[in-house]
């Protein structure tokens, strides 16, 4: 199951232009540097450096990804005042919780591997399921959030989520095969 799952993140295309499009593409970039770091962890003899590192992805690219949509995304379909769309923002937005539970316990896990106080394949399981838990979020952000707001908004209306995701990752994103807008 495993295999089935860590294939390419988007099987149908983008459909999608401008904005919507670039932050579709963001969330494939995310993904495959996720899977990639799960990979390494998981190919039976994983290094501490590989840990490491998806402790970096963890923290300062998914968790900066996710705080920037808490303040640029949501806020965006909040404001377009359509009941059900402000509804799954909110059920969305909740979703960041379990996913930083398991951050935090993958986190917590690394700094007893740094330690010695644990073996490091005790990181797979916390890993595992942030993966998991973050790519379920990104079906359900973009179909319950994204693409209702393509359908009620003008590019230029939804440009600052976008940009917001830019100021914060750009950098990283670019490096990781992002072409922005």
């Amino acid at each position: 199951m495993e295999s089935a799952t860590m294939e390419r993140p988007r099987m149908r295309p983008v459909n999608a232009d401008g904005s919507f499009a670039a932050f579709l593409t963001l969330h494939d970039v995310l993904i495959t540097q996720m899977r990639a770091d799960l990979v390494a962890l998981t190919d039976g003899s994983p290094t501490l450096e590989e840990a490491q590192q998806m402790g970096v992805f963890w923290q300062e690219v998914l968790t900066v990804h996710a705080q920037t949509e808490d303040a640029a995304l949501f806020p965006i379909a909040r404001a377009v005042g359509d009941p059900t769309l402000i509804r799954s923002a909110d059920v969305i937005e909740q979703e960041h919780g379990p996913i930083e539970d398991a951050i935090d316990r993958y986190m917590q896990t690394l700094a007893a591997v740094e330690t010695g106080q644990a073996d490091i394949k005790e990181l797979i399981p916390a890993a595992r399921e942030a993966r998991a838990l973050t790519e379920l979020h990104f079906g359900r952000e973009e179909a319950t959030v994204i693409r209702p707001l393509q359908l009620l908004l003008a590019d230029e209306q939804f440009r600052p989520a976008v940009e917001a995701q830019d100021a914060a990752l750009g950098p990283w994103l670019r490096e990781h095969g992002w072409q922005g807008f």
